[in-house]
């Protein structure tokens, strides 16, 4: 028998957490959790008018549509390979009953139809079923006197229009309907009206646990739903509580749902792990638009890289449980997702580089770092920072050698386009140019050899 010394015991040194760390590619074999565009949903709204694609203040790089700029919007991320979207209404009148958001002709209806008619079965659409947006004091129902002039929203007279705006949406071309008002029966409602109305196999995905949130700030913004008074504490959750999350879950599936939310995520993880673990069934996880803001903010100020934290923001949430996560992203985000996914499938190993942060950092301890991968490089040249990638780019081009390239990603724009001019104005390349730059300059290489 061996002695029970400290070197024959297991640990250190025999054992070394960091043997897995050391080479790139193994870290990847290594990896527990990673992201694809079908991870997430990228949530749109929409408002009347022709031609409308008005940017939301407190959400930069998100805007208000109208039905025809949204189109081009659902295309453009079709590209990127994101196929699933929820869409938000914003309406063109608005009651105390919210009865516009039933209306067969309303405009979340106007924007499936469209929507469905372009891209056939190519996308997923799915519908926010609140009232929020539609009355005309910001609350998701009807209202009722619930005793000394205290009005407060009437949970089982809103019902019977949840579940109308549910059938309305189905049959303009709704694949699945989330309800979010966080209504006591709203699943048992929904689904019972449904499935009178032929639309059995029409899935549920159930905002369950949804708290009363300081994050939804933006977001009010973008959807015109601020509560003219009080809050909605009544009737979302209070923050301090995960054992009624669970108990709302269960809930929510014993009535019918077929997947689950938690919403928002990232103050919330413990609770997406909890619904994961008890329930295992399919959970999303909404980044809501407070979180979203706070990133966008702290980037601004050139506080954080907004790409690295943002992906590690989504790594996270989906290592705490959620299988999709409704995300407001930036494109740059979207385009860096997808082209590294892409490239990975034809075992292309790529990173992507954001001039902001290599800019006050030494390039030749970046370039032999990542000479060592034999990685390709794409330096991310957006518009506003095309003179600070122009000279990264020709740094790094300078040292590289063997498989290491330097691509700029770039408009043919000589001088950075001010702040003051919308970015829309301009074409930054999609991930297929991306990777097929790329792929021209490994075969051009090739060839020279």
């Amino acid at each position: 028998m061996m002695n029970d010394t400290p070197s024959n015991r297991a640990g250190y040194p025999i054992l070394r957490a960091r043997r897995l760390r050391h080479n790139p590619i193994l870290r990847n074999l290594a990896r527990e959790t990673a992201l694809t565009v079908d991870d997430f949903i990228l949530p749109l709204f929409v408002r009347p008018g022709r031609g409308v694609k008005r940017e939301i203040p407190s959400m930069p790089g998100n805007y208000q549509l109208s039905v025809d700029r949204l189109v081009d919007e659902v295309g453009s991320a079709v590209e990127l390979g994101l196929r699933a979207f929820v869409l938000f209404g914003i309406p063109d009148r608005k009651d105390a009953s919210g009865s516009s958001a039933w209306d067969d002709d309303g405009i979340v209806q106007q924007a499936l139809r469209a929507l469905r008619e372009t891209f056939r079965d190519g996308v997923l659409l799915i519908t926010d079923e609140c009232f929020c947006e539609y009355t005309d004091h910001g609350h998701c129902g009807v209202l009722s006197d619930h005793g000394g002039g205290k009005l407060d929203v009437d949970n089982d007279a809103t019902l019977p229009n949840l579940a109308r705006q549910c059938v309305s949406h189905a049959k303009a071309g709704a694949d699945v309907v989330a309800p979010s008002g966080m209504l006591d029966g709203m699943v048992r409602a929904i689904r019972d009206g449904l499935d009178e109305a032929g639309f059995s196999r029409m899935p549920i995905l159930s905002y369950a646990a949804k708290y009363a949130s300081g994050f939804y700030g933006p977001f009010r913004d973008a959807a015109e739903s601020p509560p003219q008074f009080g809050d909605r504490s009544s009737y979302q959750m209070d923050p301090g509580n995960s054992d009624e999350a669970l108990r709302e879950v269960a809930l929510d599936l014993a009535e019918g749902a077929d997947m689950v939310m938690v919403k928002p995520a990232l103050a919330y993880l413990d609770v997406v792990r909890r619904v994961k673990e008890r329930f295992e069934v399919p959970v999303a996880a909404y980044n809501v638009s407070g979180e979203f803001a706070m990133v966008k903010a702290a980037a601004t100020k050139g506080w954080i890289d907004e790409r690295r934290v943002a992906l590690e923001i989504l790594t996270c949430i989906k290592r705490a449980g959620a299988d999709v996560t409704i995300v407001a992203i930036g494109w740059m985000v979207k385009k860096a997702l997808a082209a590294a996914e892409r490239l990975a499938a034809e075992n292309i190993s790529a990173e992507v580089v954001d001039p902001r942060t290599l800019a006050p950092l030494d390039v030749t301890t970046i370039v032999n770092s990542v000479k060592k991968t034999g990685r390709v490089v794409l330096v991310d040249q957006a518009p506003r920072q095309s003179s600070a990638a122009a000279v990264i780019a020709g740094e790094i081009a300078e040292h590289a050698v063997g498989s290491l390239h330097a691509l700029r990603m770039v408009t043919a724009l000589d001088t950075p386009i001010p702040y003051s001019e919308p970015l829309e104005n301009y074409v930054v390349p999609n991930e297929e140019k991306i990777v097929d730059a790329v792929k021209l300059v490994l075969a051009n290489e090739a060839v020279a050899a």
